[in-house]
């Protein structure tokens, strides 16, 4: 299993998103922890269906700064205590 964690700075932008989809087709992680991401629920859902990952845990971003998001893939089992 490949664990992937990146503190993305921010994934509001098309080059963002471009740069972290590349990060995904070079290393294909089966999990992938993003932090700092400013995503609320439905941007991250977005990105998660563009990266190929089954499943998605979003802590929403507090304005400005924040969030996490957790990506992994069916094959995967995922327990968050």
């Amino acid at each position: 299993m490949k664990l992937l964690a990146w503190n993305c700075c921010g994934l509001g932008s098309a080059r963002a998103v471009r740069a972290l989809l590349e990060v995904r087709r070079r290393l294909n992680p089966d999990v992938w922890l993003l932090s700092e991401t400013h995503l609320d629920n439905a941007n991250a859902d977005n990105i998660r269906r563009r990266a190929g990952f089954d499943h998605l845990l979003v802590h929403e971003s507090d304005g400005r700064s924040g969030g996490l998001v957790l990506m992994w893939r069916d094959d995967i089992s995922v327990q968050v205590q």
